[in-house]
């Protein structure tokens, strides 16, 4: 459901639809950090294992790339570590769109996408 929102998303232009892209990379990335919170003991991983993950994860990031649709690697870390803490998929309070807010954002774009056509 969030993809199919933010395929059919009109963006006013390239910073819009990078700074969206961005928000869905974060709620993936604390999705991620979720299941891996799940299931990293019984992966027979260490403590010291997670933060070596989050050292690759905060080199990465945008700062590596010409286009930034992913986030900082500062931040994609955090988000990870949010999710891998929470250990729910409602997961920590965010400014990331939930996935009720994107369904109900869809859902008043299909509703309002006549206004679009000519």
């Amino acid at each position: 459901m969030i993809r199919r929102a933010y395929d059919r998303h009109p963006y006013k232009g390239k910073k819009e639809l990078y700074e969206q892209g961005r928000r869905e990379e974060l709620q993936a990335q604390c999705l991620a950090g979720v299941f891996m919170g799940i299931v990293w003991k019984s992966l027979d991983r260490t403590d010291r294992d997670w933060r070596i993950l989050l050292d690759i994860e905060r080199a990465g990031g945008d700062e590596q790339s010409e286009v930034p649709d992913h986030g900082r690697g500062p931040t994609s870390a955090a988000w990870l570590e949010k999710g891998f803490r929470s250990v729910s998929p409602a997961g920590p309070p965010t400014r990331l769109p939930t996935v009720k807010a994107m369904e109900d954002r869809l859902r008043t774009i299909t509703n309002l996408r006549h206004l679009y056509r000519k």
